[in-house]
């Protein structure tokens, strides 16, 4: 998995836009700009952060679909 910066500006505008037009907190929306740029899949079980990620194509899985080994 790469690290991104998230003091980089162009990020930082990136999160910021999405949270304005999408009506998210920057928390949230930096989730999701965090998966769309990694192309990787969100885990969350938070519903409007589900309802947000299917608008803009992030698939999204909630924490119950996550396999767990036991030992």
């Amino acid at each position: 998995m790469s690290i991104i910066d998230a003091s980089n500006r162009e990020h930082e505008a990136s999160i910021l836009l999405l949270a304005t037009r999408m009506g998210l907190t920057y928390y949230d929306a930096s989730y999701l700009t965090t998966a769309e740029k990694l192309k990787a899949n969100l885990i969350t079980d938070d519903d409007a952060l589900i309802k947000a990620s299917m608008r803009i194509g992030i698939k999204t899985l909630r924490s119950r679909d996550i396999p767990i080994k036991s030992n």
